[in-house]
């Protein structure tokens, strides 16, 4: 009979064990994800001038996309959801040149990729914030919805 109870109290702690394992492992992942979600490394954070190849054509990660050439390098700048875009009526133009600032990264695909915390597009002057001080996303803010939070400063004239 002893020798029951001591297997009961063994099973009963081992699952209590592997509940509180199981309740670990949720709590790190969750927090790995709220990580990963901004994608954005200060880390890595680079400006860069160059020309529009590729004006807004493809997503990537959920982000609306564009190609610039830099001197001999060409880079993919990850900018905001196609619906923000769309609000802030943001027009990239082949050939256009653009100052950025962002998280350099290499991409699954073997690309190198600008995460961008701004643009600003010459020689207009107007400036487009995608990253807050924080480096989190704007488009991400309570109330934010496809009709709202624009985010664009032009220059005075």
């Amino acid at each position: 009979m002893g020798c029951n109870i001591n297997k009961k109290s063994l099973l009963l702690g081992r699952t209590w064990i592997f509940i509180l394992c199981t309740i670990t492992l949720f709590a790190v992942v969750a927090q790995a994800a709220s990580q990963q979600e901004t994608g954005y490394d200060e880390n890595t954070e680079v400006t860069v001038q160059g020309e529009v190849i590729a004006p807004l054509v493809a997503s990537y990660m959920g982000l609306e996309c564009f190609t610039i050439k830099s001197g001999s390098h060409i880079y993919r700048v990850l900018t905001a959801p196609n619906w923000f875009l769309t609000g802030l009526k943001v027009n990239i133009k082949n050939k256009q040149r653009v100052k950025v600032v962002g998280s350099k990264f290499y991409g699954y695909d073997g690309h190198i990729y600008i995460m961008a915390k701004f643009i600003r597009l010459l020689p207009q002057g107007i400036t487009v914030v995608f990253r807050d001080q924080d480096c989190r996303p704007v488009w991400r803010y309570a109330g934010c919805t496809a009709s709202s939070c624009l985010v664009v400063s032009r220059p005075n004239r």
